[in-house]
Parts: C-alpha cells; structure tokens; sequence
C-alpha cells in the first residue's frame, strides 16, 4: 500500500499513492508495506556499503510507543548511501494530518502524507514520490493502502495486536496482505505477509523494521511487483523515540541502503 500504513490505536488506515516517481512498476515495499515505484537512472554497481558494526542491546523497548510516534509526529530525514561507484542522497519526510478518511468501506483516524525523492551525484535522478498513509491510533491498526501505479492496491486481513515491547532479535508478526492490480480488486498480484523485527543498532537503541514478504500469485507479473523480503527500518531509543531511518531501495535491481 502506498505509505498510510503509519496507523496504530483505532483501526484503520487509508492510503493512496498521490505521486510517482519517474520509474514505473514497484521495486519495493516501505515500512507500512506498501509498494513503491522503481527509480530510474541510478548508474551500475549498487553494493551497499556499511559503516559500522551492529552491537546488540539488552535493553526492551517499547514497541507500541515507537509505534505511534511514528505515526503522529513529523520527521525529515536527509540519507546517504553508495555504491562504491556513485553517492546517492534521499530525502525522506513524513507528515500526520488528522483528518478522517474511509479506505475499503473502513474508517481511519490519520492520514499520513509521506514523500521521497533520490539524487545521484548531486543529480535529482526521480519525481517525488509522495504517498498518503491512513490508520489510526487506539489501537494501532492498518486497513491498506492505495496508490496511483498498477498493482499499488492492497488490503489487509488478520490484524494483529503489537506488543507493548520488545528486545533485540523478536518479530512479531502483524497483518496479511491482498495486493491488487487495482480498486476492482479483480486482479490479484500477490500476497504479503507483515511483520515487525528489533534488530541490533548499538548498546542504547535499536533498528525497529517494517517487513514485508511478497509472494507473487503468478509467475508472470505484469505490474512488475517485486518478491522475497524487504524491509524499512527505523532507529529507536528505550523511550521509543524516532532517531533516524534506513530506508533501501533497489536501484538497478540491487538493494541499497540509505541511512
């Protein structure tokens, strides 16, 4: 779904895909797990380079508040990464409006207005990529998303609870996923299963990732949607305070993270 899902309390999350960016098809799926469109232009090469080594944390952290502030606060965030050949800079923002929104028949609380957009070597290489996100808040819930690129249209079932709190190398599984061709939702294009990990950052704080495991309903795929995992992280404090992002894109086919 294109970028609603920040939804947490009530019940539900509308989005739809208010931009694109100059690529077509979906090469990914972002922390709510909803699809965005393939970038172009990005030069050869992406091997993502690391900076440091992860240290595990024994702390918990509370899942439920990261949650939350991640959906009802603004954040902006300028990334970097390379490919050892080219440097790119994406520019991340996120912005709550609370305004009521239906999506799929459902009523959500939040509507979320996210955008990117990928330089490479000082170049803008793509269109912003802007997505409206619609949940809500007591309790966290996410009803789908929709965009404005085919196979952008995705329903969930199965909602489940997210736990107030966590540790380092949990998982929690959340939602499953329709994924549509379109609104009719005459085609199905895929399934996907949602999840939420604490993965290791360092002593005080931890990579709290949106994931995501698409699985085509057939082998020929039209609205070039991408299968396997992918993943949206966030770092959080043991206040469940929102530090920074770690956003990968696949850029010619190859994953590359942005932090």
């Amino acid at each position: 779904m294109p970028k609603y899902h920040l939804t947490w309390i009530p019940l539900s999350l509308g989005l739809l895909l208010a931009g694109c960016n100059t690529g077509s098809g979906v090469c990914g799926y972002d922390y709510y797990g909803d699809p965005y469109p393939c970038p172009v232009n990005y030069g050869s090469g992406s091997t993502n380079s690391t900076n440091s080594t992860p240290v595990t944390s024994t702390l918990t952290f509370p899942v439920q508040a990261a949650f939350k502030n991640l959906i009802s606060n603004f954040y902006s965030f300028n990334l970097s990464a390379t490919d050892g050949t080219n440097n790119y800079a994406l520019q991340y923002t996120s912005t709550p409006q609370s305004i009521p929104m239906t999506f799929n028949g459902q009523s959500s609380t939040i509507e979320r207005l996210e955008s990117q957009q990928i330089a490479m070597n000082g170049t803008t290489t793509s269109a912003i990529n802007t997505t409206f996100v619609f949940q809500s808040i007591n309790p966290i819930v996410s009803l789908g998303s929709s965009g404005t690129t085919p196979g952008t249209y995705e329903t969930y079932t199965g909602w489940q609870d997210i736990p107030a709190s966590g540790q380092v190398g949990q998982s929690f599984s959340y939602a499953n996923g329709n994924i549509y061709q379109d609104s009719s939702q005459k085609t199905l294009d895929a399934t996907d299963a949602l999840s939420i990990s604490l993965q290791p950052d360092t002593a005080n704080t931890a990579l709290m990732c949106f994931d995501s495991n698409v699985t085509l309903s057939s082998p020929v795929n039209t609205d070039h949607i991408s299968s396997g995992q992918h993943s949206t992280c966030f770092v959080i404090d043991g206040q469940g305070n929102i530090l920074a992002a770690r956003i990968t894109q696949l850029i010619n086919g190859q994953p590359l993270t942005f932090q």
